[in-house]
């Protein structure tokens, strides 16, 4: 098929490169006229394994074209992916600025009998105004709307999007419908087909109920605190049980990223707009709000006043492998520090220095070990893996005072232990080794 995928963000990017691994004429049109020369040239702007290597590999093999135009929309539109960014805006509600420019420009641009495909995130209510907005920049030309939402996790998007779980479709259209299955007959995986609003409904529910599995087990690890209980052992045994299921079962500071946080609040201004109170996800997001605390109360119980005291982060990104920052749990954690008068410094090989807000730029290093001189303290604040290798008896040496803090629990308590360091981990009341797992832990975040 020839395809045109309009946006080269996170989702849109990948979209494009997969598919053009699929063995698909794919163009990927970005208004951002850098972005998208250095793109051609093969450079690939995000951070995601194995992203660049297919993206050039399409280029290579001439399946794969960018361009800052729609002037080639006309001989690429028997599938037109719209997945452009929706921010959170005022009061919650994602800003559909961009998906409502993307629409209105496909449709002018779109040969007729294309059918457009919104894999950007966007209330369910909303679909309708779209479609007929659409349409009627359409003018008498025949257009077909669906909806194809992504659940791809970063730094696991390459792998998602090739090996997905399941396929989502949302369509009214019979040659619409038939046109994504056969788009998507050879993943053999479950495909739902169901409408529009349902579609959509799918992915907001699907995120938020793994966004309040997290904040439910948080708050676990937060009772474990108080009586004296291992949330290692706790989730082993939840997660041994089918209902339940090992997966997002990690205790920590918290959920971050591009999704969970902005779909949270997004399906909690939908719900309040239909008049009905989400109150399981309204705790699920308040307790998400707070949970970063537990580092700055730990710190605060184990060295008295944080004043005068240098405290190294290391992480910066919401997770491991990925060089995105949003709504990462490290940010409050470092302004908390701060505003504590602290002095703070915070490491992270993979973020670009120049993309941080002012006031985090400023507490950056450029090395572990610069980090953490001389530190009262060290707080990990990412599952990257790079914390795992860390040899913790230089730490040690290096380090004026002896505190750790594993905010995502992925230390090996017995290695801090034995370097001559204190180690504390969210809910681990068992110092020490955690319990042998009958399953293995998987990413907190899609």
């Amino acid at each position: 098929m020839r395809i045109a995928v309009i946006g080269v963000g996170y989702v849109g990017l990948t979209t494009g490169v997969c598919l053009a691994n699929r063995g698909h004429d794919v163009l990927c049109v970005d208004s951002d006229v850098e972005r998208v020369i250095a793109l051609r040239s093969g450079h690939c702007p995000i951070l995601e394994i194995g992203l660049e290597a297919l993206m050039r590999r399409g280029l290579q093999f001439g399946r794969l074209s960018f361009d800052s135009s729609l002037s080639a929309l006309e001989t690429h539109s028997d599938l037109v992916f719209v997945a452009v960014g929706t921010p959170e805006g005022d009061g919650g509600e994602p800003d559909l600025t961009y998906v409502r420019q993307a629409l209105r420009q496909v449709a002018l641009m779109a040969s007729p009998g294309s059918v457009v495909v919104v894999k950007s995130t966007v209330p369910p209510s909303a679909l309708a105004v779209l479609e007929a907005e659409m349409q009627a920049s359409a003018c008498s030309k025949e257009l077909a709307f669906a909806v194809n939402p992504e659940f791809l996790r970063q730094g696991m998007a390459v792998a998602d999007t090739l090996h997905p779980e399941r396929i989502v479709i949302g369509v009214a259209d019979a040659e619409a419908r038939n046109r994504l299955l056969e788009l998507y007959a050879p993943f053999a995986v479950p495909i739902v087909v169901t409408d529009p609003v349902s579609a959509m409904t799918i992915k907001y529910v699907a995120n938020c109920f793994l966004a309040t599995k997290i904040s439910f087990v948080n708050e676990v690890a937060n009772l474990c605190e108080r009586l004296g209980a291992d949330v290692d052992a706790v989730t082993q045994g939840m997660g041994l049980d089918s209902r339940i299921g090992p997966k997002f079962l990690q205790a920590g500071i918290g959920f971050g990223g591009s999704c969970f946080p902005k779909d949270t609040v997004g399906l909690l201004h939908v719900a309040r707009s239909v008049g009905y109170d989400f109150q399981v996800l309204a705790s699920a997001v308040a307790v998400n709000d707070q949970q970063y605390k537990v580092v700055l109360d730990r710190l605060t119980e184990r060295l008295g006043s944080l004043r005068g005291t240098t405290i190294a982060v290391l992480g910066l990104t919401f997770k491991g492998g990925t060089d995105d920052t949003r709504e990462t749990r490290s940010f409050p954690i470092i302004r908390g520090l701060l505003s504590a008068g602290a002095e703070v410094r915070t490491y992270d090989a993979s973020v670009v220095h120049a993309r941080l807000p002012g006031d985090i730029a400023a507490t950056a290093r450029d090395s572990l070990e610069s980090c953490i001189a001389d530190a009262d303290g060290v707080v990990i604040a990412n599952d990257a893996t790079e914390w795992a290798g860390v040899e913790w008896r230089s730490i040690a040496r290096a380090m004026r005072g002896t505190l750790v803090i594993d905010g995502r629990n992925t230390l090996d308590a017995d290695l801090v232990l034995e370097a001559g360091l204190e180690y504390w981990g969210v809910g681990r009341t068992r110092v020490g080794r955690p319990s042998a797992k009958a399953f293995s832990k998987v990413e907190p975040e899609l």
